[in-house]
């Protein structure tokens, strides 16, 4: 299987949204954060497939790395990741994927549980979508999140970004201190879903 890479060589074992001790300030955030723009597949070996389930998987894997620039223009960002059912004939609706996430182990997390409900058995990761150049860093943001942020760092007000690790959630609010941080996590629990996790990531 042609460049094949598992979650540990790419550190995603040891990365998550949320990792931060503490929350860091503009300028340490865009030092971390990758162009919103320039979206990658990496393929990630599957685990539990036999017979064919194995070579049809390989073909899709061999053929995502070319539409990437394609999935942007409808409108996919990073981070996401494409999973698949175990133990059952592959067919095109049973590929699943996530996408909009904040952190790869996030897409992961989400796309095995959405494929679980979807097809009522284990399900395994066979790729990835992440920002071009990845490298494991302790923050991270959607595309969509990056973006927003990118655009409006350049004002230079200080601000406050929260987050969800789990979910798409996030929000943004000008100012510093705990009123904008409230208003911030507010915002962002609102958005996440149910979820309610969301926390500070940037603050001034």
């Amino acid at each position: 299987m042609r460049a094949i890479l598992t979650a540990t060589l790419l550190g995603l074992g040891t990365m998550a949204g949320g990792a931060l001790a503490d929350p860091v300030d503009t300028a340490t955030a865009r030092a971390m954060l990758f162009a919103p723009s320039g979206m990658i597949f990496y393929p990630v070996e599957p685990t539990g497939l036999e017979g064919d389930a194995i070579g049809k998987v390989e073909a899709l894997q061999n053929g995502l790395a070319d539409q990437m620039a394609s999935f942007e223009k409808v409108g996919y960002g990073y981070y996401g990741a494409l999973a698949v059912p175990q133990g059952l004939g592959l067919t095109p609706q049973s590929l699943i994927m996530t996408q909009g996430l904040h952190s790869p182990t996030a897409a992961q997390e989400t796309v095995l549980k959405e494929c679980k409900e979807a097809h009522g058995v284990t399900c395994t990761v066979i790729g990835l979508t992440l920002p071009a150049g990845y490298e494991p860093r302790d923050f991270s943001l959607s595309a969509a999140a990056t973006e927003s942020f990118v655009e409006a760092a350049t004002d230079g007000a200080a601000r406050v970004v929260a987050y969800s690790p789990s979910t798409a959630g996030s929000a943004m609010v000008k100012g510093s201190g705990e009123a904008a941080e409230a208003a911030a996590l507010k915002a962002c629990n609102e958005g996440a879903g149910g979820a309610a996790d969301c926390e500070i990531g940037v603050a001034d």
